[in-house]
């Protein structure tokens, strides 16, 4: 359940910051493990039954990234994948 968890940040984050043009899965463009920063995963004991692992936290990925780099750049960045201006 962890590597899931770090998973779902590695492929959003790709999605977020590369051109996704593929045909197939040989030439999906994600990030490698060694371009991601660390992501700390805590799993909270519930008495509830599990649900899905790792998509609750795919969709703040890219507006978190977004948010970072526009607190860096001053830029504002309001469409994938997020590119610097020059």
């Amino acid at each position: 359940m962890r590597n899931r968890l770090r998973a779902s940040p590695l492929h959003y984050s790709s999605y977020g910051m590369r051109e996704k043009r593929q045909s197939k899965f040989h030439d999906y463009n994600v990030l490698r493990i060694d371009q991601m920063p660390e992501v700390e995963v805590d799993i909270v004991r519930s008495a509830q039954p599990p649900t899905g692992v790792g998509e609750p936290a795919t969709p703040v990925i890219a507006p978190v990234v977004a948010n970072a780099l526009s607190a860096t750049t001053g830029q504002l960045f309001n469409k994938l994948p997020l590119k610097l201006s020059t």
